[in-house]
C-alpha cells in the first residue's frame, strides 16, 4: 500500500510580509519604533526622504508594516496621513506618477473637512499650475498627472490667482503646513522597476517632495537602485541617489541564530506532523546543517522557501527517507539546483562504497574530479564536504576532513540515500511502484497469526519487477531493518518464515550472477535478526518449540545449523544465536534428526536443497535409515533420475559467450541415500540412452568422474572437479 500523493499534508507558508511586530523574530520591531517615532517628531519636515535598504527577501516589507502599526497606534489627531504606493503595480513612466499622485490624493478629501475654511474646490487652473509643476520639475509628462491631482484636490483659494512658480510653491506650502497634519509616503518594491522606470521614479520624487509636513520613506536594494540608475542616466547612481535621499538606514543585521531557529521551529512542526519510526539523528543533523546547510539561508526568504518546498515533498515520504539527508537534499534542490539534479543523474557513482576493484578505481576518480570542478568555484569547498555526508563514496574519494561509516546494510535500514534501494524515493514526489513503504511494513508486523503474514508475503509474491525478482524478497530484506518489535510480533513472524520458507519466495529471487544469494540464506538473515527481539529463555523455548512441531524442516535445518556452527566459531554468528546454551543447541539437533528420521519419503522429497538436509541428518539422525527411506527410488529409472537431480546443485561459469550454468552432484550427500558405487553400470546404461536434458546429462557425467575419486580415496564434494560435461 502506497501513500496518497494526491492530497499533501503540509501546509505552504505565505511569502507576504509581517504586518503584527508580535511576530517579529528578527528584531526589526524595535527599529521600526525608532522610526516611527523619528516619523512624528521630526520638526516641520521639508519634504523628506527617508531610505531602508535591504535585499530582496531580506523582509524590507515587514519593517515597513511595522512602522505603521507604530503610527496607527497613536492618537487619532497625532496620527499622520499614510498614503501606500507601489511603483512595480503600473507600468510605464506615466503611470507610476499618475498613481503616485492619485494615491496622495485619495487621502485627502476627506481628511481635510476640518479645513474648509480654506478648501475650495477649483479644478480651473489647475492646467496652468500643473505646467508650473513640469516648468520646475524639467519634465512635461508630470503635467498630467499634476493636473488631474489639482482638480480634485479640495479648493485652495489662493490656487486661483495667476502666479509665478515660486509664488505658488510657496501658497502650496502653506496650506499644507495650515492643515495640521503631516503626510507620510511608504513606497515599496522600487528595485523591481526597470532602469528607465526607477530613473523617472526618483525625478518625480525630487520634482513633488519639496512641501512641508511630506515624508517619503521608501525601501529598496540600494545596489541595484543604483545599478539602474547609473545604466539609465548615464552618471554615478550613488551620487545621484545621495542628493534626493537625505536619511539612508540599513535594515538591521539579522543575527544567524535568530534565522537557525526561525528555520529549526518550521522544520521542527513539519516533522512533528509526520512522526518516523526512529530516533531522529540530531548530532548528524547538526553536522550536516552546520557544515554547508546554513549557507543556503541567509534571510527570512530563504526559510520560506526551504519550508515551502518540504511543506510538498516531505510529508509522502515520511517514514520512507531519512529526515535528515531528505532536509538537505531538498536544500540542494531549491538553492543549488544544478549540484541536485548531478547527483540525481549519477546514482550509479553516488551511491555504495567506492570500489577496491582496481580497473574501477581509476574511472569513479576521474568521475568525481569532474563533477567537483564542474561546481560552482565560490560554492566548490562547502558542496562537496556537504555531499560527502550524504553520500560517503564522494568523502572516500575525494578525501576532507569527514569520512562516513557504515555499511550497505546499515544505510538500507537508516533509509539513506546513498542505499541503493532507497536512492530513488529520494528524487521522486512519491513512492515508486512497488516500493516497500512503511505503511505495508506495519501491516505485516502488526499481524496477529502467522497464516495472516504468510498471506501478506504471498501476494507480494505475485508482484514481480522487470528483473525477474519479487517483492516479497525486498519486504523479507526490509524487515531486517526493524529494530523495535516486541517478542509478541516477533514471534509471529519468526513463526510464518520458517512453516512456509520453501513458498515465500521465487527461484528468480536467488539469482543475479555470482553474488546471489540463496532463498534459505535470505530468510535465515530475516530470523536470526527476528529472534534478537526474544530474550534467551523466550528464544530457546520458540526454537524448542518449532523443532518439535513446525512443518519447515527446510529453514529449521539451516537455523540450527547455524546454531551449531556458532557454537563452535561465536565470533561469525550473530548474537541471537550465539547466546544459546550448547545443550541446549544439542537438544533441537536431536529434535530435528528424529523427525527426520520419522518423515515420510513423500514429504522429503518436496524439501529444497535436499542434498543438504540429508547431510544435517546424517549427522543429527539415525543415518542408518536414510538409505532404507530412499530405497524405493531406486527401483525405477524415472525415479532414479529424479533423485540424482535432487542432489544436484546449481552453479554459473563465466564463458565467452556469457555466463552459463554448471551442475554438479553432491555425492557424499548421496552416498547416505544408496550404495553410489553400485550404480555406476545403471549411471552408464541412462547415459547411452536418448532423451536426456542438459542437467540430466551433466549430473550423470558427473557422478562417473566422482566415482573414480571416490575409488582413490577422495572426496568429490571436497576436491575440485568441472561440471560433467567438460
Amino acid at each position: 500500500m502506497n501513500k496518497d500523493t494526491s492530497k499533501i499534508s503540509g501546509e505552504l507558508g505565505s511569502d507576504l510580509p509581517l504586518t503584527d511586530p508580535a511576530e517579529d523574530a528578527f528584531g526589526y520591531a524595535p527599529f521600526a519604533s525608532q522610526l516611527a517615532a523619528a516619523i512624528v517628531e521630526n520638526k516641520s519636515p521639508q519634504g523628506l526622504v527617508l531610505a531602508v535598504h535591504g535585499k530582496w527577501g531580506s523582509g524590507k516589507s515587514s519593517l515597513l508594516n511595522f512602522i505603521k502599526h507604530d503610527l496607527r497606534k497613536l492618537p487619532l489627531e497625532g496620527q499622520p496621513i499614510i498614503v501606500d504606493f507601489n511603483p512595480w503595480w503600473f507600468e510605464g513612466r506615466e503611470q507610476i506618477a499618475t498613481q503616485l499622485l492619485g494615491q496622495f490624493s485619495a487621502q485627502l478629501p476627506d481628511r481635510l473637512k476640518r479645513f474648509r475654511v480654506i478648501a475650495k474646490l477649483v479644478g480651473e487652473y489647475s492646467k496652468q499650475i500643473a505646467n508650473a509643476a513640469a516648468d520646475v520639475s524639467g519634465y512635461g509628462w508630470i503635467k498630467g498627472p499634476l493636473s488631474w491631482l489639482l482638480g480634485r484636490i479640495p479648493g485652495l483659494k489662493f490656487l486661483t490667482e495667476k502666479t509665478g512658480i515660486p509664488s505658488v510653491k510657496k501658497k502650496v506650502a502653506s496650506a499644507l503646513k495650515k492643515s495640521g497634519k503631516r503626510f507620510v509616503f511608504f513606497i515599496d518594491d522600487i528595485d523591481r522597476l526597470t532602469p528607465d522606470e526607477a530613473r523617472d521614479f526618483f525625478r518625480a520624487i525630487k520634482a513633488l517632495a519639496d512641501f512641508p509636513e511630506v515624508i517619503y520613506v521608501l525601501f529598496f536594494d540600494r545596489e541595484e537602485v543604483v545599478k539602474s540608475l547609473t545604466a539609465s542616466l548615464k552618471m554615478d547612481g550613488e551620487a545621484y541617489l545621495e542628493k534626493i535621499v537625505q536619511a539612508p538606514f540599513h535594515l538591521p543585521a539579522i543575527e544567524k541564530g535568530a534565522l537557525d531557529q526561525k528555520l529549526f521551529k518550521g522544520l521542527d512542526a513539519l516533522l512533528d506532523a509526520d512522526p518516523i519510526s526512529f530516533e531522529f539523528d540530531k548530532s548528524r543533523w547538526a553536522a550536516t546543517y552546520y557544515g554547508g546547510l546554513d549557507r543556503c539561508i541567509k534571510k527570512p526568504r530563504d526559510i520560506v522557501r526551504a519550508l515551502n518546498a518540504l511543506s510538498v515533498t516531505y510529508p509522502p515520504l515520511a517514514g520512507e527517507v531519512n529526515p535528515v539527508d531528505f532536509i538537505a537534499l531538498e536544500f540542494l534542490r531549491v538553492f543549488q539546483p544544478e549540484t541536485y539534479q548531478s547527483i540525481r543523474d549519477g546514482k550509479d557513482f553516488f551511491c555504495g562504497e567506492a570500489s577496491e576493484i582496481s580497473h574501477k578505481k581509476g574511472p569513479e576518480r576521474q568521475y568525481f574530479d569532474a563533477w567537483k570542478e564542474g561546481l560552482p568555484p565560490r560554492e566548490r569547498v562547502w558542496l562537496t564536504a556537504l555531499v560527502g555526508r550524504l553520500f560517503p563514496k564522494v568523502a572516500k574519494i575525494l578525501g576532507g576532513d569527514f569520512i562516513g561509516s557504515g555499511d550497505a546494510r546499515t544505510w538500507r535500514r537508516e533509509l539513506r540515500p546513498c542505499s541503493e534501494d532507497c536512492f530513488s524515493v529520494y528524487f521522486q514526489f512519491g513512492l515508486p511502484a512497488g516500493h516497500v513503504s512503511k505503511a505495508e511494513l506495519d501491516r505485516l508486523t502488526s499481524q496477529q497469526t502467522p497464516d495472516q503474514v504468510f498471506e501478506l508475503l504471498l501476494d507480494a509474491k505475485e508482484v514481480v519487477f522487470p528483473d525477474g525478482h519479487s517483492k516479497a524478497r525486498d519486504l523479507l530484506e526490509r524487515i531486517q531493518d526493524l529494530d523495535r518489535l516486541t517478542p509478541e510480533q516477533a514471534t509471529v513472524l519468526i513463526e510464518a518464515l520458517v512453516a512456509n520458507g520453501e513458498q515465500i519466495l521465487r527461484p528468480a529471487d536467488e539469482r543475479g550472477g555470482f553474488m546471489s544469494v540463496p532463498n534459505r540464506w535470505r530468510i535465515e538473515f530475516v530470523l536470526t535478526h527476528l529472534l534478537g527481539s526474544l530474550d534467551l529463555d523466550g528464544r530457546q523455548a520458540l526454537l524448542r518449540k518449532l523443532t518439535i512441531t513446525s512443518p519447515g524442516l527446510w529453514i529449521l535445518v539451516g537455523l540450527v545449523d547455524l546454531a551449531s556452527d556458532a557454537k563452535r566459531d561465536p565470533s561469525k554468528a550473530p548474537d541471537s544465536l550465539s547466546e544459546l546454551d550448547p545443550l541446549f543447541v544439542k537438544e533441537i539437533k536431536a529434535n530435528l534428526g528424529k523427525r527426520l528420521d520419522e518423515a515420510p519419503l513423500t514429504d522429503l522429497l518436496l524439501i529444497p536443497e535436499l542434498d543438504y538436509i540429508v547431510h544435517c541428518w546424517h549427522a543429527w539422525g539415525d543415518g542408518s535409515t536414510i538409505a532404507q527411506k530412499f530405497q524405493p527410488m531406486l527401483d525405477d529409472d524415472e525415479l532414479f533420475l529424479s533423485l540424482v537431480d535432487k542432489f544436484v546443485r546449481t552453479g554459473l561459469r563465466q564463458s565467452g559467450s556469457g555466463m552459463t550454468e554448471t551442475y554438479r552432484v553432491a555425492m557424499t550427500p548421496l552416498s547416505y541415500a544408496m550404495d553410489v558405487i553400485s550404480m555406476e553400470p545403471r549411471v552408464q546404461a541412462l547415459l547411452g540412452c536418448s532423451g536426456l536434458n542438459k542437467r540430466q546429462h551433466s549430473a550423470l557425467t558427473y557422478f562417473l568422474k566422482s566415482l573414480s575419486v571416490i575409488r582413490d580415496g577422495g572426496r568429490p564434494d571436497e576436491d575440485f572437479l568441472v561440471d560433467g560435461d567438460d
